[in-house]
């Protein structure tokens, strides 16, 4: 009877311990998954800079061995001269590609960008000129190779219609900036190293 009850003991904790670890393995499938297709979207990324003449620029880079699409990127325009209540956003800006391909990165110099129309009445609403515009904080959405969608910022990655209302807001709130035409083709260069996960470096 003890034998018994020893042997039932057993056969529980054995159940037990095989249900943990099907557990773990499921979440470690999960896990690789996640990773797996997020992989792609941590080598693309938008970033600002300056030039040698000191003229912003904006890169947009990918580090993957395949193309991504429909890439926007968006930053906060703003009046470089400081006031008593901080700098003036006179609004969103960007420039779109229809792609970028792979192991690339994409040079913008913002002189060469057309600020007629929307842009120009705001340069002429504030009295300001070209040289005067702040551009920041940059935020890219593009599209991977999959057919994901996801939303860079300086600081997240977050994949778009994936239950997260405040990504989905971003993501579509991209799509009112005022966009730039490029009057020239962007400076296109291969990237230093093809899958690395920090593309300003």
């Amino acid at each position: 009877m003890v034998i018994g009850i020893a042997t039932l003991a057993f056969t529980g904790w054995a159940t037990f311990v095989q249900a943990q670890v099907a557990a773990d393995q499921l979440d470690q499938s999960k896990e690789a998954a996640e990773e797996q297709a997020r992989s792609q979207a941590t080598r693309t990324a938008a970033w600002l800079d300056q030039g040698p003449d000191g003229a912003p620029r904006i890169h947009v880079a990918n580090r993957s061995p395949d193309p991504v699409s429909q890439v926007l990127a968006v930053f906060s325009v703003e009046d470089s001269h400081t006031s008593q209540g901080g700098r003036l956003v006179l609004g969103s800006g960007g420039v779109a590609f229809e792609s970028v391909g792979p192991c690339t990165e994409l040079v913008v110099d913002v002189d060469f960008l057309d600020l007629k129309g929307h842009w120009n009445s705001v340069l002429k609403k504030h009295k300001l000129s070209r040289e005067d515009l702040l551009f920041r904080h940059p935020l890219t959405s593009f599209t991977d190779s999959k057919g994901d969608s996801w939303v860079r910022s300086e600081s997240d990655l977050m994949k778009v219609d994936d239950g997260d209302a405040d990504t989905d807001n971003a993501y579509y709130h991209m799509q009112n900036a005022h966009f730039m035409t490029q009057q020239a083709v962007p400076a296109a260069k291969q990237t230093p190293s093809c899958g690395s996960s920090d593309p300003a470096t």
